[in-house]
């Protein structure tokens, strides 16, 4: 077993190999450190949290079965960029795969920084669409 670290007891294990963030917004301090993450909210009835967050660290994600309604989520799993687990077992077997394989952890990290990258200036575009689109109805 992993000795792992809860953030919430105030005072970090440097020896832990896991750490759970179980608390609200430091998600972006501390995915830069990460080899890997799992993001929640996939196995509830809202789906799948933030997963840009990491992917912006080109780290390779880990979600829950729901996922449907967020576009970013599917193309990520779409380009191999997350795994998808059905159930806890399946998550702990990617989870597992991604600390046993580096190529693999790398690999998965590589797509989803580069989804980033390509997708980066995506506001810039709807806000010209939207300015075109209100000048033309002037």
């Amino acid at each position: 077993m992993l000795e792992t670290a809860l953030f919430s007891d105030g005072e970090i294990n440097k020896a832990a190999k896991v750490f759970i963030a179980d608390t609200v917004g430091i998600l972006t301090k501390i995915y830069s450190y990460a080899d890997m993450a799992y993001v929640g909210g996939g196995f509830g009835k809202e789906g799948v949290h933030n997963v840009l967050e990491p992917a912006v660290f080109s780290i390779p994600l880990v979600i829950g079965p729901i996922y449907d309604k967020f576009e970013e989520a599917k193309d990520l799993v779409a380009l191999n960029g997350c795994l998808v687990a059905s159930d806890e077992i399946l998550l702990f077997d990617h989870l597992n795969k991604l600390n046993n394989n580096e190529d693999y952890r790398l690999k998965m990290g590589e797509i989803a920084g580069s989804y980033i990258k390509k997708n980066i200036g995506a506001t810039k575009i709807i806000l010209n669409y939207i300015e075109q689109q209100l000048g033309d109805n002037s």
